[in-house]
């Protein structure tokens, strides 16, 4: 024992472990797991672990061979519980990647939790019913959670899922900084600790019996929440803490802090992808190296530095996942801190043991929420800052860490640093001139820029089963923006009132600058009305752009080439655009009468780059009219599989006839052209 005290003391000894396990870790990162099922799967054994219930039908998880997220469409299907022994018969479907650079994707996430394809299932038998007491027991948690009017909030804090509290409340959350307070993390498992041991104490329990229940009752907790990144890493934590103090190894924090992570990342080094564990660590590290700073004053100030650090340590990770960054966290986390912390989370689990406590707890929630609505309503402190570089991370940790050491001193110009590079994060702009074809699904959205200028071409827009706009799709399309550090528009152009082509913009002139907004020189539908009454309250300028006009975008020249049809597609916006030497056409909806009468109206003698009419359709793209421009690349917008059969076969040969460079945002997600490297080809 003497002999391993020595060796637990010597830090060489964890550095070296946590270097070994990281040339582990970006070995096991860099392999490309596969799964060990085929292709062509008709039938999988397995025993249920997950049953998650959503609009659309039930997902399932098996663990069979692997873990398989199974798909059913009918609830009349469920005949089974957790950990039962099923067959289920359908087959294998591919997991579409995502579309729109620097936005969720849904592939990825499930890879990460080692799920390679999604099973449409037909039919399903239980071979044998659950005999685990423990997953018994899980079920009956979930249960009695289930029928609780509290069931979004004792996932939350119980369960560490934020799933069933609402979206729009979700994203006021993270809006305001505070989301990382409804992940389980060290300040709840202490909490949860200390009142074990407590009540164990009060039992007249050893101190080893103490600790050894709380220790498997904290493992248990693990395998009720589904061994969660953050989760791992406080248990991890305490668990190796109390080690720690019942034998006497005087290991430093920050040593068994970095044995946490080794062991975190042996269990999954895909954990490395996973917001809540990178939040969880990075902050920890800080927080654990600088602790010295926080002790030495008094609650408030203790509770605003705390709030200051987390939020600088925390910031490049919000940026690259949310792209921007709200100041007013900073302050919210002194007001959320204690009611979530000292208030609502034990209130829960006081309420989940005693149910008529129901009622006060769905009061305070309820409050919790209208709070966090008001204050992210409040937007003049939020930036939009972009993704950063791998490169700029380093240097703000760098500088940041030199910061902190300073302020150990009482010296604060480190800081003035810190600030100088935040506002270089905040004033880069886009160069070059580009244009950009995003994959929005069975719709158009077109991306312009030059000369640090911003022009987009139609919205995209698609709406659910029930009639709803797919929020997935704006939030995509406003994320990608926000992601390239686009705060304002200065033109959005509509080329026409179909709903695939502008039903995202009632969120997107909310969420942006919109300097300007142009109809086509048509009538204007119920879409567009709707739309103007917005621009309307919110004092955004609007117009038609008509026939021959002429707008200059930066380097790029715009015209508008269509004339005035009573067909909604025939009536679309067509720009015509010149850069350099370069040109290319955008023809929207518009179809084969459309394009006789441009080549008719217009002497086109060539074009670069042609968005493709009508998503493919072949009511567009006429053998003659593709003759006399023949572009170099066509790009058609379309969904895959869509109900439509768009792009049609005819187009496709007509496009391969002329040597056409066709790219489709089905297949090839969102197609990025720039016109630089275009002119000087």
């Amino acid at each position: 024992m003497l002999r391993l005290r020595k060796i637990l003391l010597c830090d060489f000894v964890f550095y070296f472990l946590f270097i070994l396990i990281a040339i582990i870790t970006l070995f096991r990162i860099f392999h490309v797991n596969t799964s060990k099922y085929s292709d062509d799967t008709k039938i999988i054994t397995g025993r249920v672990r997950e049953i998650r219930k959503n609009d659309t039908g039930l997902n399932v998880i098996i663990y069979g061979k692997e873990k398989v997220l199974c798909y059913f469409d009918d609830d009349y299907l469920i005949n089974f519980n957790l950990n039962d022994l099923i067959v289920v018969h359908g087959q294998v479907e591919d997991i579409k990647k995502s579309g729109i650079l620097n936005t969720f994707d849904y592939k990825r996430y499930l890879y990460n939790q080692k799920i390679y394809f999604i099973f449409k299932v037909s039919k399903v038998k239980v071979i044998k019913k659950n005999s685990n007491i423990f997953y018994e027991l899980k079920k009956k948690i979930i249960t009695k959670i289930d029928k609780s009017i509290n069931r979004a909030y004792f996932k939350a804090f119980i369960l560490g899922d934020t799933k069933d509290i609402k979206d729009e409340i979700v994203l006021s959350y993270r809006n305001n900084g505070i989301s990382h307070l409804f992940a389980i993390s060290g300040m709840h498992i202490t909490l949860i600790s200390t009142m074990l041991l407590k009540i164990f104490k009060r039992c007249r329990m050893s101190e080893k019996k103490r600790y050894m229940g709380v220790i498997l009752f904290l493992i248990f907790y693990l395998f009720l929440t589904g061994v969660k990144a953050s989760i791992l890493r406080a248990i991890l934590f305490f668990i190796l803490l109390s080690i720690n103090k019942y034998y006497y190894f005087y290991i430093k924090t920050i040593n068994i802090f970095i044995l946490t992570l080794g062991i975190s990342l042996l269990y999954n080094p895909l954990y490395l992808f996973d917001v809540g564990f990178q939040f969880s660590y990075v902050i920890s590290f800080f927080l654990l190296t600088f602790q010295d700073i926080l002790k030495k004053t008094c609650y408030i100030n203790n509770l605003l530095l705390v709030s200051v650090i987390s939020f600088l340590a925390g910031l490049p990770i919000v940026v690259n996942n949310f792209y921007q960054i709200n100041i007013l966290g900073i302050i919210l986390n002194l007001i959320f801190v204690p009611l979530i912390s000292f208030i609502i989370f034990p209130l829960s689990l006081v309420t989940f043991c005693f149910p008529f406590f129901d009622k006060l707890l769905f009061f305070m929630t309820s409050f919790l929420e209208k709070m966090s609505y008001f204050f992210s309503k409040i937007t003049f402190l939020t930036f939009i800052i972009g993704k950063l570089s791998i490169f700029l991370i380093f240097i703000y940790y760098v500088i940041l860490i030199f910061s902190l050491f300073l302020f150990r001193k009482k010296k604060l110009w480190g800081f003035f640093l810190l600030i100088v590079l935040c506002f270089y994060f905040y004033f880069r702009v886009i160069d070059g001139q580009k244009l950009i074809m995003l994959d929005v699904d069975q719709g158009d959205c077109l991306l312009l820029i030059s000369d640090k200028k911003i022009a987009l071409v139609d919205t995209g827009g698609i709406k659910d089963r029930f009639g709803n706009n797919k929020s997935s799709i704006t939030d995509n399309v406003i994320t990608f923006l926000k992601s390239l550090g686009i705060k304002k528009i200065d033109y959005l152009f509509l080329t026409h009132g179909d709903y695939d082509h502008m039903g995202n913009s009632y969120q997107l002139v909310s969420k942006f600058d919109v300097k300007k907004v142009y109809f086509n020189n048509g009538n204007y539908n119920e879409n567009e009305k709707k739309l103007i009454d917005i621009l309307e309250r919110r004092k955004i300028s609007y117009d038609k752009f008509y026939k021959g006009e002429v707008l200059k975008l930066g380097n790029i020249e715009l015209m508008q080439l269509n004339t005035y049809f009573s067909d909604e597609n025939d009536n679309s916006m067509i720009l015509y655009g010149k850069y350099c030497n370069l040109y290319f056409l955008l023809m929207a909806d518009a179809s084969k009468r459309v394009e006789n009468y441009i080549l008719s109206a217009y002497n086109l003698k060539k074009v670069d780059i042609l968005k493709v009419g009508h998503h493919g359709s072949d009511t567009s793209s006429g053998r003659e009219f593709l003759k006399v421009i023949k572009p170099k690349y066509a790009l058609i917008s379309v969904g895959l599989n869509n109900k439509f059969k768009h792009p049609s076969k005819a187009v496709i040969d007509r496009l391969n006839e002329i040597d056409s460079i066709i790219l489709e945002t089905r297949y090839d997600g969102t197609v990025i052209l720039n016109l630089d490297l275009l002119v000087l080809k």
